[in-house]
Order: structure tokens, then C-alpha cells, then sequence
């Protein structure tokens, strides 16, 4: 689940402010290189979510809000606030997020450099005039949530483990649990002359064990 909303005060300081001195910190995070009549540059108010490059994300709901320009509201009916709430970029498989709601912004979202409208998605056209998306699988350059069948825990627990689809499918077993291993490291030994020195490594245990996507053809 995700829930956030904009800095209230926000054009007025417009960001980086008062946080300038951290741009840059992060290697993912805005840069606030602002070119005019760029909407998506995140410059005129804060983004609510940054994400990039990411996978097998799934977010069950997500409420993002902008309420204010300049602690004034008079923006909101018209989607007014601020221009763009969420920079999706880059992503790989399976990231998925279900019953986006925004409110105050132009955009609900920016993919990869596309804006997704709020206007379009208008669910309710009286104040606070929100929209929605009920399923807004991101763009990405590997499989979709709903390319990809999961196979439930269940499977582990039959006599005969076993399941159909329709040829060719994309198949996700989730993790097995039902078996415990140690791997116990060699010891190394570092020796100088007469000094000598053992070097040991606590065993490691697997608790889990995790299945990559498949395709059946």
C-alpha cells in the first residue's frame, strides 16, 4: 500500500528547496535540470514516487495527492497543483500497481517519458475530483503481471504437484519452503613464514528456495 501527498507550501519555495544541498545524493533522484515547458521534469513540485529500473513489484493500492498550491486549494477541481505526481522509468518484469488514485495533478503519472492524464481517468468530477487506474501495469522490457501465470503455494502441499495452462505460458512457481539446507564454508588457511592464520565463515542456511519464470511451449 502507498499514501502520500505533496509539500503544502510548494511552488512557493519551488524544490529543490529547502533541500537543495542533497541533489545529487542519490544516483536515481531528480537532478531538477529544468528545461522550459518541460512538464515531466518534476521541477515545478515534489514527485510523490520516484521509481526506476525496478522488478516484481506489486503495490495492492495507492492513494497520491496533491491538496495545495501555495497553501491554496483553488487548483485542485482542475488538476491544477502541480504538473505530474509519479516518474516511472527504465523497468524490467512484472511491476504492477492496482487502484492508483491522484488528485491535484495534470498527470497521474509519467512513463518512460509519457504522461498519463488525469482528466482522463476522472473518477468523480466534484471536489476533490480524483482520478483512477485500476490496474496500471508499467512499462517495462520483460514480462507483464498479466503475461505471467502464478502458480499458488498450494502446489507444494499435493501428492502429485501438477497444473495446466494453454500453451505457450509464461509459469511462476512461488518460493518452497518445505526443506531446510546448510552449506557449511572450507576453512582458509593464510600462512607468512611461521605466522599462520585460520580464516572460518559462519554456515550459511537456505530456508527458501526460489524458482525463475518459465515459458512452456
Amino acid at each position: 500500500m502507498l499514501q502520500t501527498e505533496s509539500p503544502y507550501f510548494q511552488p512557493t519555495t519551488a524544490p529543490p528547496a529547502p533541500f537543495a544541498a542533497v541533489v545529487g545524493v542519490s544516483p536515481d533522484g531528480p537532478d531538477y535540470t529544468c528545461a522550459p515547458g518541460n512538464e515531466f521534469s518534476g521541477c515545478d513540485e515534489s514527485c510523490s514516487v520516484i521509481m526506476k529500473g525496478s522488478e516484481n513489484i506489486f503495490i495492492a493500492g495507492a492513494g497520491i495527492y496533491s491538496w495545495f498550491s501555495t497553501y491554496s486549494q483553488n487548483c485542485i477541481d482542475t488538476q491544477a497543483c502541480q504538473k505530474a505526481l509519479m516518474l516511472l522509468e527504465n523497468h524490467h518484469a512484472n511491476v504492477r500497481i492496482q487502484n492508483l488514485v491522484t488528485i491535484g495533478a495534470k498527470y497521474m503519472a509519467v512513463m518512460d517519458g509519457k504522461g498519463i492524464p488525469a482528466i482522463d481517468n476522472l473518477n468523480v468530477n466534484k471536489q476533490p475530483d480524483w482520478s483512477q487506474i485500476s490496474i496500471l501495469d508499467i512499462g517495462s522490457n520483460g514480462a507483464q503481471f498479466n503475461e505471467v501465470i502464478w502458480i499458488n503455494h498450494a502446489i507444494w502441499n499435493m501428492d502429485q504437484p501438477q497444473f495446466t495452462c494453454s500453451h505457450p505460458c509464461n509459469v511462476k512457481i512461488l518460493p518452497w519452503t518445505g526443506a531446510t539446507s546448510t552449506i557449511n564454508y572450507p576453512l582458509i588457511t593464510v600462512s607468512d613464514g611461521a605466522w599462520t592464520s585460520t580464516i572460518t565463515q559462519a554456515p550459511l542456511t537456505i530456508t527458501e528456495w526460489v524458482f525463475d519464470a518459465v515459458t512452456l511451449t
